[in-house]
């Protein structure tokens, strides 16, 4: 009865271990299936199909293959974005276009060339209205300026007169009589309208015209710029009609002729006739250039300090 009664007791607690390790297992599997549970919302959140990957692809490509390591590029290697023959190509294209913009220019060029020249400014008055008719006209000139008359009032007109196309020249700081001058006020009468225009444009005058055309040696042998005279309009007369100054300068009209004009302040009369003056040149033949232009067109050559004086250039062989 005492070994019954302990067989059957070994049983009951073998059936007892065999729930307990049941309920054990079955802890084990839910905490394991709880945990993999747990994982699935973080893979959903960042998911990566195929197509999604397709996709994204299909839309890089345009700034990836942009994107060329500085080593490569430097290196002129495969993947460059703008290999050295492509320059050289397109620098030739624009030389070539260049010169067929100068060889169409040069053909279309009028066969008689004549400068306009107006001397005394800048001013706010005369000046400006000379240079509206020449911009209706489409005509480029030649401005000698006056050094003392350069200031905060008529630097505007300056600046306009370049960037419309005319040349500016000097026409000394003072505009008195440098035949009486010795050779260091000399110079300072130059470099004072040198450095004045250059400062408002950036270019230094090219050309020299002498107040009241007054001139001596020692004028050449102290400044280096070619020294301008021209055909004489006489348009600083008051006394001169704008017939009398019309009728002058077209009886010295000629291939290479520089006429000398005005535009001082009350010169109403030159800006009256001026129009009158341009058609007329225009219909017999002629066409406009600036001073230096026409030096460089006619193939006149200077030599500073030679004592030269221009008024017609006649065009060299």
């Amino acid at each position: 009865m005492a070994s019954w009664s302990f067989m059957l007791k070994g049983e009951l607690q073998m059936k007892y271990v065999k729930k307990v390790f049941a309920l054990l297992l079955c802890a084990c599997m839910l905490t394991a299936c709880s945990g993999k549970e747990t994982q699935i919302p973080v893979k959903e959140s960042q998911p990566v199909s195929q197509s999604t990957a397709i996709e994204s692809e299909s839309q890089v490509p345009a700034e990836s293959e942009s994107q060329v390591p500085a080593e490569s590029t430097e290196k002129g290697e495969v993947g460059s974005t703008v290999p050295e023959s492509t320059d050289e190509s397109t620098k030739i294209e624009e030389d070539k276009a260049q010169d067929a913009e100068v060889k169409e220019e040069e053909e279309t060029m009028p066969e008689k060339l004549v400068a306009l020249t107006f001397d005394d400014g800048p001013n706010t008055t005369i000046m400006v209205e000379i240079l509206d008719i020449l911009k209706e006209e489409d005509v480029k000139a030649t401005f000698y300026l006056i050094g003392n008359n350069i200031n905060f009032t008529t630097e505007d007109v300056v600046k306009r007169a370049f960037e419309e196309g005319h040349e500016l020249g000097n026409h000394s700081q003072s505009h008195d009589f440098m035949d009486k001058m010795d050779a260091e006020t000399l110079k300072q009468e130059i470099e004072l309208v040198q450095k004045k225009v250059e400062n408002l444009v950036g270019v230094r005058p090219a050309t020299f015209r002498p107040p009241y055309i007054a001139i001596n040696q020692l004028m050449h042998d102290t400044i280096d710029l070619p020294f301008i005279v021209g055909v004489d309009s006489k348009d600083w007369d008051p006394n001169a009609t704008g017939q009398d100054r019309y009728n002058n300068v077209i009886s010295g009209a000629q291939d290479g002729a520089i006429f000398l004009l005005h535009c001082f302040p009350g010169n109403t009369e030159t800006v009256k006739v001026l129009p009158a003056i341009i058609k007329e040149l225009r219909e017999q033949g002629y066409g406009f250039v600036t001073v230096s232009e026409l030096i460089e067109i006619q193939g006149v050559t200077y030599e500073p300090h030679d004592g030269q004086r221009f008024s017609v250039l006649e065009k060299q062989n």
